[in-house]
């Protein structure tokens, strides 16, 4: 199993409550438009270290916006599917992990965990708990870089040393940058649209500058910058579930600033109904997006 899913594993288990009681409760939000239609996952890996130690984890009130695929573990047993009002997850074995697959990101993912340990969060080797958070591509590489000092880009962590209840400092959480934590127990990935910013020795720096409606028009302007000598360029417009609504422009431009216009007619040919809509830019290896209105 490679690291980043070793340490993901561990991370998530430990941070939860004894048996006596709940002693972790979380509220997780994650802005995820600079991504929408991307295929994606959400990843949780943890690990115990007894394999006697039946704790767990409740997911409550999943909420996501995106296209899901069918949700995957390994280890432990989980029981219902990731996205009802309760999914819980059982640690019965020595680790496990839990990926939820996204077959296009929509612009937010949201929920709350518990614990249902029945350990305590104690270790009877003396080695710590941990649980930790990934959000990714596809093909496993992370979605963005993050402070994790272990680098694995983790959105955050938690690790348990002892009984959360009775040891102070016993149940620590770490929040890896841009990840922030709002008091008193909100985890909040903010939103990072439009912030990508110019590459070191750019003229003209990459993403949108604007993006309007068009007077006495039922259309949308984008205005945007290349960087450089510019080069093909592919402009999506989405939903806020991460449905792919137009493909408005995938063509060749020079650096500097360039308009495409949308007409405000979808895939099916017909004109999208009014409503909060996405605007994907890429470049090279780089993606920038921006949230629009339509009004009809």
């Amino acid at each position: 199993m490679n690291y980043w899913r070793w340490t993901l594993l561990a991370t998530v288990l430990s941070v939860l409550s004894p048996q006596t009681g709940l002693a972790v409760v979380y509220n997780v939000i994650i802005d995820t438009s600079p991504w929408v239609g991307e295929k994606a996952k959400t990843v949780w890996d943890f690990t115990t270290s007894d394999a006697r130690d039946d704790g767990g984890i409740e997911y409550i009130d999943w909420a996501q916006y995106g296209v899901r695929s069918r949700a995957e573990f390994d280890g432990g047993p989980i029981r219902y599917r990731i996205g009802g009002s309760l999914t819980t997850i059982r640690d019965s074995t020595f680790c496990n992990q839990v990926i939820e697959g996204y077959d296009s990101l929509g612009v937010s993912v949201g929920y709350t965990i518990e614990s249902l340990g029945s350990g305590g969060g104690r270790s009877d080797s003396g080695c710590a708990e941990h649980l930790a958070f990934y959000l990714l591509r596809d093909d496993y590489t992370p979605l963005l870089e993050t402070s994790d000092p272990w680098g694995t880009n983790a959105l955050f962590s938690i690790t348990i040393t002892g009984d959360c209840e009775k040891t102070p400092g016993s149940c620590v959480l770490e929040v890896f940058a841009p990840t922030i934590f709002q008091p008193p127990n909100s985890i909040i990935l903010p939103s990072l649209t439009g912030l990508d910013g110019d590459l070191e020795g750019d003229t003209t720096p990459f993403g949108f500058v604007s993006v309007d409606p068009i007077q006495l028009a039922p259309s949308i302007r984008f205005q945007f910058g290349l960087p450089a000598d510019g080069g093909v360029v592919r402009l999506k417009v989405f939903d806020v579930g991460g449905r792919l609504v137009a493909d408005v422009l995938n063509d060749r431009r020079p650096g500097g600033k360039a308009v495409a216009e949308w007409n405000g007619v979808g895939r099916s040919g017909h004109g999208v109904a009014s409503g909060v809509y996405f605007a994907r830019l890429e470049w090279e290896q780089r993606v920038d997006a921006r949230k629009f209105i339509v009004v009809r």
